[in-house]
């Protein structure tokens, strides 16, 4: 992306357009078209998260879940990753898959864990097809299936996850 790029969509994003806003987001997390910026970042991603764009509460609920560019915080992540979930953002619901897993924010729920990621594996999430193939080879969540384990390990594996 070029400076001029960059300008046009920030001009979008001043006028409240949320995709754009989101967009920026995006350019300050990477540095594409601008100086990385963390919390630049976060800024853009409220604005365009208040307006319900999916994208930037997975991407806001990320940051709080890392402590990058905002005060660490698992619970402003599991809300920002609830919101965009609802509109169902397939890396949002395996993000809420593995706070319930692991127990972030959360209490530790192998049951719910085991709905979400299976959700987003569904929704064709690689990631969460490769975990859902751990989950069930496991036992996390349901019975020990080794077949079926095997099946979601292929899926994730047609789109690249090799993990």
């Amino acid at each position: 992306m070029t400076q001029t790029n960059f300008l046009d969509i920030l001009s979008l994003a001043e006028a409240g357009d949320a995709e754009a806003q989101r967009h920026i987001g995006d350019c300050y997390a990477t540095g594409h078209g601008t100086q990385k910026d963390f919390k630049l970042a976060a800024e853009w991603y409220e604005k365009a998260a208040t307006q319900g764009n999916a994208g930037a509460q997975k991407c806001l609920g990320n940051m709080y879940a890392n402590g990058v560019g905002v005060d660490q915080s698992y619970e402003k992540a599991f809300d920002f990753y609830t919101l965009a979930a609802a509109q169902g953002n397939r890396k949002a619901i395996f993000n809420l898959s593995l706070m319930y897993q692991i127990g972030h924010g959360v209490d530790r729920d192998t049951a719910k864990a085991f709905e979400l990621c299976s959700q987003s594996a569904e929704l064709g999430y690689a990631s969460a097809q490769f975990n859902l193939g751990l989950l069930h080879a496991n036992g996390k969540g349901c019975a020990i299936d080794k077949a079926k384990a095997f099946e979601w390990y292929l899926k994730a594996a047609k789109q690249g996850n090799i993990t």
